[in-house]
């Protein structure tokens, strides 16, 4: 999908010493993050923050694609909870991937503010410079954020993902969820609710608007704003914010590459562990719709290696081992078809969200007039169902051509 967001989480243990709560400032319009209320930079080991000397260096936690699948939360939280346990004193974090479902971004905000210790994220696309609302959320979930000023804060209408997952009904239910978390996270930076809520769950359009003394924020109404930022519809919400405002809105520091922001929050030198988490939904969709063309291929050509009268030459008689070789270059052919049913099988178990997308094209049967629209899982079902049954009746072609 070629888009790219990049989170650096920092942990160090100490967070919970009374009165330090972390801040964004902006002098002069540029955006430092990370100062506590008592003026400590977050992060100074000993002293103050209370960092046990048992902590040591840094660790790195790269997070490729979207926040799309359960898989790839698990698998997140996994390893931030395991680096957190480590013993370092610095999780880096890499978070690419623009969209960000609602379920999902509950529990990775929650994960995020509830290891022991200080956390910050870095937002950067160096493929399309566009990264969405829930990673700016997730990254103010923890202590330090910041972003590529060249990136844009984007959100289209479809990115909620919220089909990917028809067990959850009411998604207005999460919409609270979200909202509570907003409101958490928006104390403990010295934010304003109705900005960390629009970030996930506007209830109204928002305008970007300075005020009077240059302070940059967003209002719900038009009068004296600068540009739309969120646009709400029936169909859902789009967001759209460049990332210079984004950072000075949210308090995010500004750095154009991660190795400035690790600098600047140091995780120097060689990193302790290294751990890369993978959210690879459209992939996996891409190729599951590959392995059903390739096992409709490979039913018609079973199907023409069993027709021994079209291969026979002239008036030649069929003999014995013409069945015979039939029947075996018909059963590779089945084989592979079962092989690309189980690749589809695994892919679908670890993600199945995949059921829920585009089905094969010729799974889109229609239904009877006035019937029940068949869901996109009936149609994924009915695909495989449909090459299965093929298939054993190719099977007991080719035994009975073995036993001739």
């Amino acid at each position: 999908m070629g888009r790219v967001f990049a989170f650096v989480a920092l942990l160090v243990v100490g967070a919970s010493v009374v009165g330090a709560s972390v801040v964004g400032v902006c002098v002069e319009g540029v955006c430092v993050e990370g100062v506590r209320a008592d003026g400590v930079v977050g992060g100074e080991a000993g002293g103050e923050t209370g960092v046990p000397d048992a902590r040591r260096g840094h660790a790195v936690l790269r997070f490729r694609g979207d926040l799309s699948t359960g898989d790839a939360l698990g698998r997140f939280v996994e390893a931030i909870e395991a680096l957190d346990g480590s013993a370092v004193t610095l999780i880096v974090v890499e978070l690419d991937g623009d969209r960000a479902r609602a379920d999902l971004l509950v529990t990775a905000i929650d994960a995020v503010r509830g290891v022991e210790a200080e956390v910050a994220v870095y937002l950067s696309d160096r493929g399309d410079r566009r990264v969405g609302p829930g990673q700016v959320a997730l990254a103010l979930a923890a202590d330090r954020a910041a972003i590529d000023p060249a990136c844009q804060v984007e959100r289209e209408v479809g990115d909620g993902l919220e089909g990917l997952n028809p067990a959850i009904e009411d998604w207005a239910v999460l919409g609270l969820d979200l909202r509570a978390r907003a409101k958490a996270i928006a104390g403990a930076r010295g934010l304003g609710e109705f900005e960390v809520e629009s970030l996930m769950a506007p209830r109204t359009d928002v305008w970007f608007r300075r005020a009077g003394d240059g302070s940059a924020g967003l209002v719900d109404e038009a009068l004296g704003a600068e540009e739309a930022v969120v646009t709400r519809s029936e169909e859902g919400w789009a967001f759209r914010l460049d990332g210079r405002r984004a950072a000075a809105v949210f308090g995010l520091g500004q750095d154009r590459s991660a190795r400035a922001f690790f600098r600047r929050v140091g995780a120097r030198g060689r990193a302790g562990e290294e751990v890369e988490v993978v959210s690879d939904l459209a992939e996996a969709h891409e190729r599951c719709l590959v392995q059903v063309r390739q096992v409709r291929s490979g039913i018609d050509l079973a199907e023409v290696a069993l027709d021994v009268y079209a291969s026979r030459r002239g008036r030649e008689a069929i003999l014995p081992r013409h069945y015979h070789a039939a029947a075996d270059r018909a059963a590779g052919l089945v084989a592979r078809c079962r092989a690309s049913i189980a690749e589809v099988a695994s892919l679908t178990d670890r993600l199945p969200e995949i059921l829920e997308m585009e089905p094969p094209v010729d799974a889109r049967s229609p239904t009877e007039i006035g019937g029940p629209a068949r869901s996109r899982l009936s149609l994924w079902r009915s695909a495989v169902q449909n090459a299965e049954r093929e298939l054993s009746y190719l099977d007991e072609r080719i035994a009975d051509y073995r036993r001739r």
